[in-house]
């Protein structure tokens, strides 16, 4: 519902902040040949912070920072489509130029848009950051966010009787078939 209350322009960065975990330095940094869709890959290399009202680019906040992020099967629709009508051809253009569509957005920018559209959904709680920490939990937990490990194996999240809102749910490795007792559902009135 938060990206969907987002102006078109401004979706991915939802997209990319959440489901492949990004900081919003990061992501605002991306330019055309960090992204490859038929990979279905990011490469984080860069990072941009404003300071004194300029934007300086640098590397990622930290040594593991520059990395090379799974993109999701679903996202990349998105991503496809913001390429064809938000972004230059050329190879150095930023996936999220200013208004001027050359120099860095200013995260203000996208803060704006997200504080609107969260509060439509009733969601004040959440700050931009929040989505990066939920696309590391997605990824801890389904092993997608991580190229190295995409495909060995199946990961489901579990919301046994800690889960649901405020809770704490697990990840359980699926190793074959049988039944596994998060597939149950919590028995609320056990001990």
């Amino acid at each position: 519902m938060i990206v969907a209350n987002l102006p078109e322009i401004r979706r991915a960065i939802a997209l990319l902040c959440s489901w492949c975990a990004m900081r919003i330095g990061e992501v605002l940094e991306l330019r055309r040949k960090d992204i490859d869709l038929a990979k279905k890959v990011v490469r984080v290399e860069r990072s941009v912070a404003w300071v004194a009202g300029k934007p300086m680019v640098g590397s990622p906040k930290s040594a593991a920072g520059r990395r090379v992020v799974s993109i999701p099967p679903h996202v990349v629709p998105a991503l496809k489509e913001h390429l064809d009508r938000f972004v230059s051809r050329g190879q150095e253009s930023l996936l999220f130029p200013a208004t001027d569509g050359t120099s860095h957005l200013q995260p203000t920018v996208f803060h704006d848009a997200f504080s609107k559209a969260r509060a439509v959904a009733g969601r004040d709680d959440l700050r931009v950051h929040n989505l990066r920490h939920t696309g590391a939990t997605l990824a801890r937990l389904s092993r997608w966010g991580d190229a190295r490990h995409r495909g060995r194996r199946r990961w489901r999240v579990c919301l046994g009787a800690r889960g649901g809102p405020g809770g704490r749910g697990h990840a359980k490795e699926d190793r074959d078939d049988r039944e596994h007792q998060c597939s149950k559902p919590p028995d609320h009135h056990a001990p």
